[in-house]
């Protein structure tokens, strides 16, 4: 039998779990060794602090965000 390959973790309504969902996103990527999907719902967030989530995500080395919302958000993977 085979396990998970994939695990998208839900950063929490309103932004009151967003910690956790990072740490745990990090955990099951690092730890467990699953690819890992940052599933963002920021349709009602300042641009600025959808911009700060991303950074944190891409610095945890979350490389597969879905972003819901209603304006686009650009991350640049050069930078």
């Amino acid at each position: 039998m085979q396990g998970p390959t994939f695990a998208d973790v839900l950063w929490g309504q309103r932004g009151q779990t967003a910690d956790r969902s990072l740490e745990i996103a990090t955990a099951v990527q690092n730890v467990l060794g699953l690819e890992t999907q940052m599933h963002l719902i920021c349709a009602a967030y300042p641009e600025e602090q959808v911009k700060l989530v991303l950074t944190r995500a891409y610095d945890a080395g979350v490389r597969k965000i879905f972003c819901a919302a209603w304006w686009r958000v650009v991350v640049d993977d050069d930078a």
